[in-house]
This record gives C-alpha cells, sequence and structure tokens, in this order.
C-alpha cells in the first residue's frame, strides 16, 4: 500500500493481472457491491485441476441452483438439522477425546482440518470406516496443495503429485456412489442421514448424481463412452459402461 495506493493498485498474483482494493472503502466495496461489479476467479493451476467441471450437459451454474435449491429444501430444514446436529456432537466428542484430551500439547490448525473433513464425510458421504476416511484425506491434501503453485505437470513436483491423488479421488468417490446406489436399491430406504443418499433419492435433483458421475469419468471417458464404450442417456440420469465403477 505504501510503494503503489493506499486506495487500490494493480499486481501480478498467480501468473494472473489483479486488482487490490484497500482500506475501509476497499472492504465496503468487496462486501457489498462486489457481487454485481466481479465474478468468480480462481488460479490457474486450480482450473487446470478442475476443468472437469466443465458440465457436458448442464452448465455449473444450473448444477449449483439445482444443489442450492435442494440445499434450501432438505438440508437445512429443521428436521434434517436435528439430524445433523446429533452427528456433529457426537463426532466432536469423539474427536476431543481422541486427540485432545490424553495430550498436553495440540495442534490446532492440523486437528481442526481432520475434524472438519472427517464431518464432511460423514454428512455428506456418510462414511463411517475411518480409513476410508483416511485415503480421501490423503488424496484431499494432495490436491490441495497443489492449487496455489505453478502448473507444472513434472514428476516429483506438487502439481503432477496433485493430479494423480485428484484421479485417485475421482475414482473414490465413483465407487462411493455406486455403493450406495446399491444400498439404496437393496434396502428401498426413504429416509437418509447423509446428503448424497438424499440426492440421489431425490428426483428434483437425481440429475445432479448423474452429472456429477459423468464429470468425475472426466472428457476423455466421456467420449469414449459415447463411440462404444458405453451409453448414457439423457440428462445423466444414468451410465452404463463396461468400465468399473
Amino acid at each position: 500500500m505504501e510503494k503503489y495506493s493506499e486506495e487500490v493498485f494493480t499486481t501480478s498474483l498467480f501468473e494472473e493481472k489483479v486488482a487490490v482494493v484497500c482500506g475501509p472503502a476497499g472492504n465496503k466495496f468487496m462486501l457489498y457491491t462486489a457481487n454485481d461489479c466481479l465474478a468468480s476467479w480462481v488460479p490457474s493451476a486450480a482450473l487446470k485441476l478442475f476443468n472437469w467441471l466443465d458440465s457436458p450437459g448442464l452448465s455449473v451454474k444450473e448444477v449449483i441452483s439445482k444443489g442450492r435449491n435442494f440445499l434450501y429444501s432438505e438440508i437445512l430444514k429443521p428436521e434434517s438439522l436435528r439430524q445433523y446436529i446429533s452427528i456433529m456432537d457426537s463426532l466432536a466428542r469423539e474427536h476431543m477425546k481422541t486427540y485432545w484430551d490424553a495430550s498436553q500439547m495440540v495442534k490446532v490448525y492440523p486437528l481442526t482440518q481432520k475434524y472438519t473433513l472427517s464431518l464432511a464425510c460423514k454428512l455428506l458421504l456418510g462414511a463411517k470406516d475411518a480409513h476410508q476416511v483416511e485415503r480421501i484425506s490423503e488424496f484431499f491434501h494432495l490436491t490441495l496443495q497443489a492449487l496455489f503453485s505453478l502448473p507444472i505437470n513434472l514428476p516429483g513436483t506438487k502439481y503432477n503429485r496433485a493430479l494423480k491423488g485428484l484421479e485417485n479421488l475421482k475414482q473414490h468417490f465413483l465407487n462411493i456412489i455406486a455403493e450406495k446406489k446399491n444400498t439404496l436399491l437393496e434396502t428401498r430406504e426413504s429416509t437418509n442421514s447423509n446428503v448424497l443418499s438424499r440426492m440421489l433419492l431425490d428426483k428434483n435433483v437425481g440429475s445432479i448424481s448423474g452429472w456429477v458421475k459423468l464429470n468425475l469419468l472426466g472428457r476423455r471417458d466421456i467420449n469414449r463412452l459415447g463411440t462404444g464404450g458405453g451409453e448414457r442417456e439423457e440428462n445423466g440420469e444414468e451410465l452404463k459402461s463396461g468400465e468399473k465403477d
């Protein structure tokens, strides 16, 4: 601020030109008017990592809109919140007892990350196996390290390890979705304590799960499915393939 300007200046960040707004006026601008004037932006490394979010059918905005409507109508309704709060409380107590109570010194940041990810796996995916959560955590942290690094895909680099970790993570999610679908078909349960099961059962957002599955497979696999490796029904509702989920 002292070198350039106390109000606004341009610079370079992560190989991109950016504008920096400063002071109370800048904070006010970001809080009250930024949504009307600015567009969302992520570093180029992150875009290359998550280019599979570009939907072959629905646009990302349409999927986010459907997901938001589902969130407000199903996930945030009082009945669901009561169920989630009990799970959050139970997991927090277990986490504190395991990692905090018996320690003379605790590292708050990594333990908070561990709890947050464990809670997300529990609420979103219904993951109960600690080994499964540990695997997701490993892949997640590999990807996270590369978000703000140079997108150089060479063996041994953070970015290269992140790409491999992301592929493993995508396959892991595909397996979870397939397993959850089979469980729902076998049990025919109408009430579930995790978001993924609710999404698979809800007709209004059922296409989202198909969209997610298609995007997890990636464009190359989608093209192969469309040329003989399998077939995809309209709206991403079902995927039939010779590949293993």
